[in-house]
């Protein structure tokens, strides 16, 4: 049976929710379309985090779940993704024998190729990356970074196989061969998105062929079947779209799993990032966020990040650029002075700071002390008084004492941060600090994180109480859900330059625009307004983006897309 529906259940930080859009774009260039129950869905593919162990056991549990569902129709596909599918790739088909097919980080390009392998009549096969160690950053011979079409980075090495012969089987030698990924051109981009032209390599002993031809609208090489055909991700949104600029990590954080699954950092060009931005606007896209596990260490050749948001601002028709996420270690004055001059940038800082001991940071392997990220944020403040800050705090980490904790709680008070991501410690294998005996009892963390919610909680109340009486601009998302309404307002929402969310009364047709809102009520988590005045900018086009509604690419869990993992 062709498939003809898929449903993509995606878990964790906004670098899995933009490789979620690709699969999507990957699938629906196959002529899938999206459906909103799991039971319709002829192709399930779960997007999975393994950097909590809140969100590894959510997806598990969503895995073993779909059981029943391929039971009642064995031709059902079901596979696993993301870095779940990256660490564990045999285990997986162990614990679920009702997955077909394991595909790791990296390995996106073969998605459409492994359907293909599937549907041929391979009950179960796996393609991960053999991550390198090093660098993967390829520069220009000439050093130069002109926006000459060119996307750099290069489809990785990958093994094939059908884990019956391959993984379940080990003295067995029926591998599939490894094919080495052609070095990748990104295509122009039209207005209809661009066809993108592949170029074939042979993928297993039954030469099924891959296109790893570069799309300028993915920061991946982006995967084809052997007919020449299009994938355009499919965003979660019209108006805003992610725009991966890099991909891996090289930090290193003793309780991070990041660059064990997704690799070392590789940087786009910033020629094909700005064809991709410029695609998105010409289709009604007015924001657009930058993201990476690491943004600050962006680098193309002369372009560095505080580069690349100039030349982001410069795009014509963006109204917004967003980032994320910044180590506060490599968060210089350059960047900080990009924030503060461009006017498009929008001034928030996601700066994770993880701990307020310093001890406690140099175990993690933070790269700076307590005093270094208070002189951060003093120096965000001396540029951009009305900057919104959050962070994310871990509790409960190994030898972190009374003390220790206490010092996180002032830094709490003393930033007063407009909103945190606060989380227990919890050991992730393939980690240093799983090496070290997890030493601080379960109900001690649950008492210290209830305490640090409860401080947190405060603050953002008394921040946002504060902006009684302002007036902020905001770009209209649309109609507000009902669980955002308040009384008589709250008709439609928005998000200032601080991403904070405003509900107003207001009409759908503000949908696209900036509007002048004055705040008239703050709570802790939502911000209420009224209108006062509204961008004379059409919104046109808006509704020519492909995008998925959220109710059709199941959210494996109910967060907004926020930092991508530990920070």
């Amino acid at each position: 049976m062709r498939p003809r529906t898929y449903q993509i259940i995606t878990y964790g930080c906004q670098m899995n929710a933009s490789d979620s859009e690709l699969m999507a774009g990957i699938l629906e260039a196959r002529g899938l379309s999206p459906v909103r129950e799991e039971a319709e869905a002829d192709v399930l593919l779960v997007n999975t985090c393994i950097v909590r162990d809140s969100a590894e056991q959510r997806a598990q549990g969503r895995i073993a779940r779909l059981k029943g569902l391929k039971t009642g129709r064995p031709d059902r596909i079901i596979g696993v993704c993301g870095c779940m599918a990256q660490r564990d790739a045999e285990a997986i088909f162990d614990q679920y024998p009702h997955v077909d097919l394991v595909l790791g980080t990296r390995a996106i390009p073969s998605l459409s190729a492994m359907l293909d392998h599937v549907l041929n009549g391979e009950s179960r096969v796996a393609c991960v990356e053999e991550i390198p160690g090093s660098v993967g950053r390829m520069d220009k011979s000439d050093g130069s970074d002109e926006p000459d079409g060119s996307d750099n980075l290069q489809a990785p090495t990958f093994s094939i196989r059908n884990p019956q012969s391959a993984i379940r089987n080990p003295q067995s030698s029926a591998l599939s061969p490894q094919h080495s990924a052609l070095p990748s051109h990104s295509s122009a981009l039209s207005t209809q998105h661009s066809a993108l032209c592949s170029q074939s390599s042979l993928l297993s002993s039954h030469s099924s062929a891959l296109s790893t031809q570069h799309s300028a609208l993915s920061s991946h090489s982006s995967a084809l079947s052997t007919q020449h055909s299009l994938a355009v991700p499919v965003r979660r949104s019209a108006l805003r779209a992610l725009v991966p600029i890099m991909m891996g990590c090289n930090n290193w954080c003793s309780y991070c799993i990041v660059p064990t699954v997704r690799g070392r950092e590789e940087s786009r060009r910033a020629g094909a990032i700005l064809d991709e931005i410029r695609a998105l606007v010409q289709c009604g896209c007015r924001e657009v966020t930058l993201v990476g596990q690491n943004v600050n260490s962006y680098r193309d050749g002369e372009t560095d990040f505080a580069g690349l948001l100039e030349r982001v601002n410069a795009v014509d028709g963006l109204l917004r650029v967003r980032y994320i996420t910044s180590h506060p270690r490599d968060a210089n004055d350059r960047h900080l002075d990009a924030v503060a001059a461009l006017p498009k940038v929008c001034d928030h800082f996601h700066l994770p700071a993880q701990s307020g001991s310093t001890p406690v940071l140099a175990r993690m392997n933070r790269g700076y002390t307590r005093e270094d990220y208070l002189g951060l944020v003093r120096r965000v403040r001396q540029r951009l008084p009305e900057a919104t800050i959050t962070t994310d705090l871990i509790v409960g980490f190994p030898g972190e004492t009374g003390a220790d904790y206490e010092q996180t709680l002032d830094l709490v008070r003393e930033v007063r941060f407009d909103s945190a991501f606060t989380f227990l410690y919890n050991v992730r294998e393939g980690t240093r600090a799983a090496e070290w005996e997890d030493d601080v009892p379960l109900t001690v963390k649950k008492e210290r994180l209830a305490r640090l919610i409860e401080i947190q909680e405060r603050i953002s109340l008394e921040q946002n109480q504060a902006l009684a009486g302002k007036t902020l601009e905001i770009l209209v998302e649309g109609p507000a859900r009902r669980a955002e309404q308040k009384g008589g307002r709250g008709q439609c929402v928005g998000r200032t330059t601080g991403d904070k969310c405003v509900v107003y009364d207001g009409s759908p047709s503000d949908t696209g625009r900036l509007v002048r809102t004055r705040i008239v009520e703050g709570a802790t988590h939502t911000l209420f307004g009224e209108r006062i005045q509204q961008d004379p900018r059409p919104n046109e086009n808006i509704s020519s983006l492909p995008c998925l509604p959220e109710r059709v690419e199941s959210r494996g869990d109910s967060t907004r897309v926020k930092n991508s993992g530990p920070g």
